[in-house]
């Protein structure tokens, strides 16, 4: 089984994303502000309704990756289609959709930005220079001057947003990091 932790990734970005871009805005925060109820996490709660418990359910997907079917008629559709076969530079771009409706949205546009919509509505995160930009479904803005300090933070693996991917030749599983609980398994697929 192989796995990323995605947190430490951008951490790691912050550092090489030196290039000129937009200004930072919004309320300075630091470690005090994910540790704490917070737009993420009220966003994570949200996409906890489109979530599946791999312990009760995983779904199927499909040979050519581009989804994963679920007994209660749950759909995840894969723009960017999986390949179990190389993961770790994947850019995930996919919906849930239950019952034909939509559910939630996730996209990395690209290794600077992350985009996740729910019913909350739309939370962003993107690496600015060496700092990081929130901005959050109610459109209030958050930044972090410097990224690469939250890997001081307590437990920044359990409080920062990010991403826990693990995956085999045959199988993956999806979450998110720094919700209430510290994670969310959002699914478990087998490749059919």
């Amino acid at each position: 089984m192989h796995r990323i932790q995605a947190i430490m990734f951008i951490l790691a970005m912050g550092l090489l994303s030196l290039g000129c871009s937009d200004e930072l805005q919004g309320e300075e925060i630091l470690c005090d502000w994910f540790s704490e109820d917070n737009c993420w996490k009220q966003s994570l709660e949200a996409a906890s309704a489109c979530a599946h418990d791999p312990a009760l359910e995983e779904g199927v997907l499909t040979a050519d990756g581009k989804s994963c079917h679920f007994v209660d008629g749950t759909t995840i559709s894969f723009r960017n289609p999986l390949d179990l076969q190389s993961m770790t530079t994947h850019l995930w771009d996919f919906k849930i959709e239950r019952d034909q409706s939509f559910c939630l949205s996730f996209s990395e546009p690209s290794l600077e930005k992350r985009i996740l919509e729910t019913s909350l509505g739309i939370y962003v995160e993107e690496l600015m220079n060496m700092g990081l930009q929130i901005t959050c479904p109610d459109q209030q803005k958050y930044k972090v001057l410097l990224a690469p300090q939250l890997s001081t933070c307590d437990n920044p693996d359990k409080i920062l947003p990010g991403l826990s991917i693990d995956w085999s030749d045959t199988a993956i599983r999806f979450a998110f990091t720094g919700g209430e609980d510290g994670k969310l398994t959002l699914f478990s697929c087998l490749l059919e």
